[in-house]
């Protein structure tokens, strides 16, 4: 029985060599077939390469490898795609390592050479080589940042219809810049152009919706008036507050009304009006802008809140008492800042109707008790009298060329009261109105001389 079983594997063992030395034979023929061409059934981006010699491979390459892949790289999202040209990110198409791919993971070695003949028949599909710089391709997600960016929306409040309405915040979106790069490079070191799903970090609002629900109570509000009829003036007095309107600021921050208003050019839509500028009244644009100002301020000082910066007109306006102007100008760096310091947002609202322009503070009232008010205290200033001659007047006459008018010193005060007693009073202005000269005209030997 052993004899049977020794030749019985003496027979198998000789027919593995047979096969194995017709499979390397086979081999051998093929592959010295196949020498400086690319292996058979090889393809390289879709493209049919497979038996080409190495140059005829390229051409082919070269002629069809656009066609195939310059659809530009594809960044998406849920919500959008946004191609950008292969071109435009500086990704190169490396053809040489390309083909150098096809004998890379090729036949080598005697195990190559029998993959090869049992392979022939199986199609081989490879990718391209792309080429890139890592520095554009930077560049390249920046610039797409504008495309893919949701900026975050505040929690809002809104007056309306004698009532206050609250509109949720809502989360934005930002691009997170490294993670994207990293995924574009993965799918470029795998022969892809995309598409490349963008990576993005969540955006917080600022103000969220439970930040202002203690927004409830009136703290200050504040009238004035104008004239419709004046067109110009109306419609900036309208862009300036529509423009500030809603604006909450929370605890401890600074608001700064020219920073809220911004640019204030007619590219903008503001119009030229009446405006004071050396003491005289001239046309300009935006004229009628330091009404806002003044109507805020005073809604301010009703509420309670911490005035940070404020300048008066050179001269009475109409449309506020005396100390309780504002001017700004941004130009001239002049501004109306105030702080909140309350525990509590507090909300801007500022709209006009008909002939009027109304501003509200509201807040958290944390004292029912508590009330504020202004006091004034007002000193006149008497113009002086300038007498100068003048030789072209009859003799012993005298002319009003100029009606003085007088000056004052002006200071403000807020007087906080609770139950009825006042319990502080702040010094908060101190306002100098300067006087109009009158002059005086007087022919030749008329009485009178300059004081």
């Amino acid at each position: 029985m052993l004899p049977d079983r020794k030749q019985l594997w003496w027979g198998l063992t000789g027919a593995v060599i047979v096969y194995i030395i017709t499979v390397l034979g086979t081999s051998l023929v093929l592959t010295a077939k196949d020498n400086g061409r690319i292996p058979p059934n090889t393809f390289i981006a879709g493209i049919p390469v497979g038996g080409l010699p190495y140059e005829k491979a390229k051409e082919k390459l070269l002629a069809g490898i656009s066609e195939r892949i310059d659809n530009g790289v594809v960044f998406s999202s849920k919500d959008k795609n946004v191609s950008v040209a292969r071109q435009d990110c500086h990704i190169g198409i490396d053809i040489e390592q390309s083909l150098a791919r096809c004998q890379d993971e090729g036949w080598a070695g005697w195990q190559g050479m029998v993959i090869h003949s049992l392979s022939r028949a199986k199609r081989r599909d490879l990718l391209i080589v792309f080429t890139w710089n890592r520095g554009n391709l930077e560049q390249v997600i920046r610039k797409l940042s504008s495309e893919f960016d949701v900026p975050a929306k505040d929690a809002r409040i809104i007056w309306r219809d004698d009532s206050l309405e609250y509109i949720p915040h809502e989360n934005g979106r930002k691009v997170d810049q490294e993670t994207t790069l990293r995924r574009l490079e993965q799918s470029l070191a795998a022969g892809k152009l995309g598409p490349v799903s963008i990576a993005f970090k969540t955006v917080y609002p600022r103000v969220k919706l439970d930040d202002i629900k203690t927004v409830k109570d009136t703290l200050g509000v504040y009238v004035t008036t104008f004239d419709p009829n004046q067109k110009a003036r109306t419609n900036n007095l309208k862009l300036a507050a529509a423009s500030i309107d809603g604006t909450i600021i929370m605890p401890d921050q600074v608001f700064s009304l020219n920073e809220a208003l911004g640019p204030r050019s007619e590219k903008d839509g503001y119009q030229k009006a009446p405006v004071f500028a050396n003491n005289r009244v001239v046309q300009d644009v935006g004229g009628g802008i330091c009404q806002v100002a003044t109507t805020l301020y005073n809604a301010v000082l009703q509420a309670g809140l911490e005035i940070i910066e404020r300048r008066p007109h050179s001269r009475p306006i109409s449309y506020a008492p005396l100390g309780l102007d504002a001017t700004i100008s941004s130009t001239a760096g002049t501004d109306m800042k105030f702080r909140n310091n309350t525990d509590f947002p507090v909300m801007i609202s500022i709209s006009v109707k008909d002939d009027k322009l109304i501003a509200r503070i509201f807040g958290c009232q944390t004292y029912a008790g508590r009330k504020i008010r202004v006091e004034t205290e007002k000193k006149e200033i008497q113009p002086r009298v300038v007498v100068k001659s003048d030789p072209a007047l009859p003799e012993g006459s005298r002319v009003v060329k100029q009606a003085g008018k007088k000056g004052y010193l002006v200071k403000i005060y807020r007087v906080v009261s609770e139950n009825g007693r006042d319990v502080e009073k702040t010094l908060l202005s101190e306002d100098y109105y300067r006087p109009t000269d009158m002059i005086i005209l007087v022919g030749p030997n008329g009485s009178g001389e300059m004081k």
